[in-house]
């Protein structure tokens, strides 16, 4: 069985649609005040 990465978790579609309509609502706000997207790694190493 496949586990996701500990601290992560999945969203359903209808939960989906909801969160992107934030992020969207977020982002025309933002991008109102002069600022502009940035996109970084989802995950990264980390050597101990």
């Amino acid at each position: 069985m496949i586990q996701r990465p500990r601290g992560t978790q999945d969203f359903l579609p209808n939960e989906m649609i909801k969160r992107r309509q934030v992020e969207e609502r977020m982002r025309e706000t933002f991008k109102s005040f002069g600022y502009s997207e940035v996109q970084t790694p989802t995950f990264e190493h980390l050597e101990l």
